[in-house]
């Protein structure tokens, strides 16, 4: 069985029946560029040719979840590794800057068109894609960045707050949520992927 194959097979209950997770298709970034157009502030989205570049150069770097019915991506989760830990905004734009081997997952970005929120799609992108990456090579954590009203959703995913974040995107201020690998971590996956 390929990644591919594994990872559309770790959704469990509706979910599964309604979206199909799995790696980015090459003919997919337009739809990955229309939704961060959707869901980011001017200034804070990526243009496509970012994101082509980044799913060209980085491996396995966007998980996305596809409506069965409408057979279309309606969220997606992306990353890349590196050995430093903690965010910058280079990390966006510069693919170049992704180490395979890196301990860290600097996660660029959760997103889940308006529409379907609040059905646990964002909850189980992100499921998957640390176990898929966790599986692949060995990580010590997780970072991303968020704004205040974020970081509940992000507690409940099994981040914890960090600090204040050495980032400017879109001259908004972040702060850091960071998610550390550990023993427990099948048990938390498992539970994520099993709510609806």
């Amino acid at each position: 069985m390929n990644e591919e194959q594994q990872a559309s097979l770790l959704a469990e209950g509706a979910l599964a029946t309604h979206y199909l997770f799995r790696w980015l298709h090459p003919d997919e970034v337009e739809q990955i560029s229309r939704m961060e157009e959707i869901c980011f502030r001017s200034g804070e989205a990526l243009s496509s040719a970012m994101i082509e570049a980044r799913a060209q150069q980085v491996e396995q770097s966007f998980l996305v979840a596809v409506s069965c019915r409408e057979h279309r991506v309606v969220g997606f989760v992306s990353g890349i590794q590196t050995d430093e830990t903690h965010f910058r905004d280079a990390f966006y734009a510069d693919p170049s800057l992704h180490d395979p081997k890196g301990k860290s997952l600097m996660l660029l970005g959760l997103v889940v068109l308006p529409e379907y929120r609040g059905q646990g799609i964002g909850r189980t992108l992100m499921a998957l894609y640390l176990k898929a990456k966790q599986q692949k090579s060995s990580l010590d954590r997780a970072v991303l960045t968020c704004l205040n009203d974020s970081i509940e959703m992000y507690e409940k995913m099994g981040f914890r707050l960090g600090e204040r974040a050495n980032s400017q995107l879109g001259g908004r201020s972040y702060v850091e949520m960071v998610h550390y690998f550990g023993a427990n971590d099948h048990c938390w996956i498992r539970s994520l992927c099993a709510k609806d």
